[in-house]
């Protein structure tokens, strides 16, 4: 009977045991594996968490026209490929905006010709316009003529040598020419009031507007594409021959790395800040395998404390007031460089 006891006690400690380092791989109970402390401090070391980032992080790329509506019709590159600066991503449906020029093009011929029918009329206002300036003169002329006739009637009438008849006649006259000065002067006017400018001017307008609607209409074709911003990769492929952009759509086409030296992102909170000097030597270690180390140095060391990176959609949706220092640890040339977004455990040595 001692014995059953004593096995049934040993079996249980057994179990007590397992439970324990049970709980102890899983932290604090929430289902989330222990998580290592973003700083550690061991002896004149500083231990951090850091990834493996780029000054410039990725890029979203969109067709250059977006949120405006789209199609691409056949995807040029795929996940992983390297990329040339202004190198087409998409081949986009250019039907459309191609007709928009053309019609642009068309009414911007249509509005120069309007044009050159407004400047015509010019020629022909100006002929009107020195018309109706000769005739005036003339009238003028003519007037000065009667006015001296008139006078030599008088003159002959007063020696009786002319009847009052023909003083009256040559009176008569006189009124006459003054009568069609006037009318040549109103003829005049009304030429005037014809002026084509007006029309020249809305013509030019016309064809100004034309232009800057062509101009739209090509800048819209232009727009029309997806290009690499730069020399880089591209890290992941979201989009598929037909598919469809415009307002609504939340997943960009690729993500994007521009061509860059890597290096290790680590954030120090305002605790250890004081501890991190440019030039400190950084070993570093993969999280999962610390097996595989490289050698580095710090290179940069922020000159401000700015909130943290989210790493991850959980972090990107928490809200935190905590401040962190940036520093940039670039690997030792000589070694093969990590790759982009590996997660390191970073050691310091002050």
């Amino acid at each position: 009977m001692t014995n059953k006891r004593f096995l049934m006690f040993a079996v249980l400690v057994g179990l007590f045991s397992v439970v324990a380092m049970l709980y102890a791989a899983k932290g604090t109970g929430t289902g989330e594996p222990a998580q290592p402390p973003a700083e550690r401090v061991n002896g004149k070391r500083l231990v951090c968490i850091g990834f493996v980032d780029t000054r410039q992080s990725y890029l979203k790329l969109f067709p250059d026209n977006f949120p405006q509506p789209s199609k691409a019709l056949n995807v040029l590159v795929k996940t992983g490929e390297e990329v040339k600066a202004g190198q087409s991503l998409l081949t986009m449906d250019k039907e459309h905006a191609e007709m928009l020029v053309a019609q642009a093009t068309t009414a911007l011929e249509l509005a120069k010709v309007d044009l050159v029918k407004a400047e015509a009329g010019l020629k022909v206002f100006d002929a009107s316009m020195n018309a109706a300036k000769f005739e005036l003169q003339a009238r003028e002329e003519d007037l000065k003529n009667r006015k001296a006739e008139f006078e030599d009637t008088r003159r002959l009438l007063d020696l009786q040598q002319k009847s009052k008849a023909e003083y009256e006649a040559a009176l008569a006259s006189i009124q006459s020419a003054e009568r069609m000065i006037d009318s040549a002067r109103w003829k005049q006017e009304a030429v005037r009031l014809q002026s084509p400018q007006p029309t020249i001017d809305s013509a030019k307008l016309g064809v100004k507007h034309k232009e800057q609607q062509l101009a739209q209409a090509k800048l819209a074709l232009k727009y029309l594409d997806c290009k690499a911003p730069s020399d880089g990769v591209i890290l992941r492929s979201f989009v598929h021959d037909g598919i469809t952009f415009g307002p609504h759509t939340r997943e960009p086409a690729f993500w994007f790395l521009p061509k860059q030296a890597l290096i290790v992102r680590i954030e120090i909170s305002q605790e250890f800040s004081s501890r991190v000097k440019m030039g400190m030597i950084a070993i570093i270690e993969d999280e999962e395998d610390p097996s595989v180390k490289w050698k580095g140095k710090v290179t940069f060391v922020a000159n401000e404390f700015l909130p943290k990176r989210p790493t991850n959609a959980q972090e990107l949706l928490t809200m935190t007031d905590e401040r962190v220092l940036e520093c940039h640890v670039e690997v030792d040339p000589a070694e093969q460089m990590p790759k982009f977004g590996q997660k390191l455990r970073v050691t310091l040595e002050e």
